[in-house]
């Protein structure tokens, strides 16, 4: 612990030199005199390192609130991550992967919904009505768009003074959905 301290040796008598687990000594010849190389072992163990506010211990790498850190891996991958559970767990590719699966079949399926319901609206639209007063029809019509298609059955009708127009229509598609819609008019 107190490496920095200097102590003068005497020149009398012999000095005794211990050196710990993670240390080697020897003496070697520098020129006529032995010099002393300390050095450390290949393999250093120890039970904790603490630089600043970041620890490295048997538990784990622990940083500090207010550390400023960063890692860089020049590159290399990572290995062997477990899946996070808690929120501010990193995730794996396998966790990413399956959330991008899951993402992407509900996005599937939203786009196949709305497509159906794209033809679904373009074959109501599509249904002609009555135009002639005290005259009623009934319709049929069908779209399709992108991959899915629709069949729409309405009835409309005009009153005898032609004030009044009803229309009601049902639908369905290809995505197994149906729709409905209803509607009255009055006109002056």
């Amino acid at each position: 612990d107190n490496l920095s301290k200097e102590e003068v040796v005497s020149n009398k008598g012999a000095l005794s030199i211990k050196v710990g687990k993670n240390l080697n000594a020897k003496t070697v010849m520098n020129g006529k005199d032995k010099q002393l190389v300390i050095s450390t072992t290949p393999e250093i163990k120890v039970d904790k390192v603490t630089v600043g506010n970041i620890t490295l211990n048997q538990s784990g790498l622990t940083v500090k609130e207010g550390a400023d850190v960063n890692i860089n891996m020049g590159g290399n991958q990572i290995h062997n991550i477990k899946a996070g559970t808690a929120p501010t767990d990193a995730v794996n590719v396998s966790q990413l992967t399956k959330v991008e699966e899951s993402l992407s079949t509900r996005i599937d399926s939203v786009e196949k919904a709305a497509s159906g319901g794209t033809a679904s609206a373009m074959a109501s639209a599509s249904l002609p009505q009555a135009y002639v007063p005290g005259k009623s029809m009934v319709s049929l019509a069908g779209a399709s768009y992108d991959k899915s298609s629709s069949m729409a059955v309405g009835l409309s009708s005009i009153s005898d003074n032609g004030k009044w127009i009803i229309k009601g229509n049902i639908n369905a598609n290809t995505e197994k959905k149906f729709g409905i819609g209803v509607s009255v008019g009055y006109q002056w």
